[in-house]
């Protein structure tokens, strides 16, 4: 059912809906009263207008209230999640924007741009913190670490880079890919990094030495998304 639901909310997307709008479709499951009840809650198609390009990326807040998407229209619009109320537009007047990520408690915003830099931002302000320069091509996607100290980035340089939060240093730059990462994403607890790359792809790799530990090879096209269980 909940996959027939997904299949339904996506076909709505792509039918209804142009490339510079953002679709966010909410499964609600409720538990206890909903589940006694015998049925389960209609999902809800919210369409959130304000970008005027490709929205290319995604990210809620930690505490789920808050969504950040970027777009080739070089922002990063913020969203209130109960009532699609549209909060706050960063502008990266400079580059196309192809990533964002929350830090841990919620406060900053990294994004990758096409330019080659990863810029962190002040959720409440939209002040730009730090610009970390080190890729030698567009940055495609960035995640912290569950601690909030590192920031992992992928770009089309082939290369992910692994960056001290509190200071802008490189701490490690990880080769061995063959073409353009398109995700990187710790582990629950922060000991591993996995990328995904358009070469087909996973890489594992220690998160605190930079030694590569593991090869997945299975896929015939490029891998553009990971995710821990």
């Amino acid at each position: 059912m909940q996959k027939a639901l997904c299949a339904q909310g996506f076909a709505m997307c792509r039918d209804h809906l142009r490339v510079d709008q953002l679709c966010i479709w909410l499964m609600c499951i409720f538990i206890g009263g909903m589940q006694a009840a015998g049925h389960a809650e209609q999902p809800e198609l919210v369409v959130q207008r304000g970008h005027l390009g490709i929205v290319t990326a995604v990210a809620f807040s930690p505490d789920g209230t808050t969504l950040a998407s970027g777009s080739i229209d070089r922002t990063i619009q913020l969203w209130d999640v109960a009532t699609g109320t549209q909060l706050r537009t960063i502008t990266d007047k400079a580059a196309f924007v192809f990533a964002v990520a929350f830090t841990p408690d919620g406060d900053s915003i990294a994004s990758g741009s096409v330019d080659h830099l990863v810029r962190l931002w002040d959720v409440r302000t939209g002040r730009e913190l730090h610009r970390l320069a080190s890729h030698a091509g567009g940055v495609l996607c960035v995640a912290f670490s569950p601690d909030g100290q590192t920031i992992a980035s992928g770009a089309h340089d082939t290369t992910l880079k692994l960056w001290q939060v509190s200071t802008g240093a490189v701490l490690h730059s990880l080769g061995g890919h063959g073409a353009a990462i398109h995700a990187v994403v710790f582990s629950p607890d922060g000991h591993i990094l996995v990328s995904a790359s358009a070469d087909t792809t996973i890489k594992l790799w220690d998160a605190v030495t930079g030694q590569a530990l593991h090869t997945f090879i299975g896929h015939n096209d490029k891998a553009n998304n990971i995710a821990f269980s």
